[in-house]
């Protein structure tokens, strides 16, 4: 947790550092995607051009704008709160098979850059991922596709940073598996005696 960041005082409480956790992020809650035009003319100002199908943010401080007032806390972070592991072991008849796993939980990653993005840098740059019919067009217009609209350059909010493009970073796995079988003792005793004989008998 931080205690002192050393900073002025910020603005407003959701925009505090201080009693925030190390690594927390901090960006834009959006509240879904712009529907229609009245939508947009009837919502806080968003810098560039707005079309149905863009991600809609919330106007936290209520000024009629969104602007760096209107950012808050975000998702986990990067550093996970819960790290876990267990290792269950199954016995039968002499085998025995033992696994660990390991996991960790709330934690997110988030989703930003040109390898996201498509068509930026006024279409000099950028990355159409594999989900990339997963968006918002008039005929598809989901509530939460992958991408909102696809838009030529960087003329809207899209890709600002917001829990829009914060994905969950949580993960169970199996990192070890080990497969066992128990030799009797008796089994052992025989064989050794049967080495010690084949010793002898070699050196004779």
């Amino acid at each position: 947790m931080i205690i002192n960041d050393a900073n002025a005082p910020w603005p407003y409480p959701w925009q505090q550092r201080i009693g925030r956790k190390l690594g927390q992020r901090f960006g834009y809650e959006a509240l879904g995607l712009f529907t229609s035009q009245h939508e947009i003319d009837n919502s806080a100002y968003q810098t560039g051009v707005n079309r149905p199908g863009d991600i809609r943010y919330k106007d936290f401080n209520g000024d009629g704008k969104i602007d760096t007032y209107d950012q808050g806390p975000i998702g986990f972070g990067s550093i996970p709160e819960i790290v876990y592991g267990f290792g269950p072991t199954i016995s039968w008849k002499g085998w025995s098979l033992a696994g660990w796993f390991k996991g960790i939980s709330n934690v997110d990653i988030q989703l930003n850059g040109d390898g996201l993005q498509p068509f930026s840098r006024g279409g000099e740059r950028g990355n159409l991922l594999s989900v990339i019919t997963d968006r918002w067009t008039p005929e598809n217009k989901a509530e939460r596709p992958f991408y909102p609209r696809l838009t030529y350059g960087n003329d809207n909010m899209n890709y600002v940073n917001s829990n829009w493009w914060t994905k969950n970073g949580s993960f169970l796995r199996l990192q070890t598996l080990q497969l066992s079988y128990n030799v009797r003792d008796n089994w052992m005793k025989h064989r050794a005696c049967l080495t010690s004989t084949s010793i002898l008998l070699g050196t004779t």
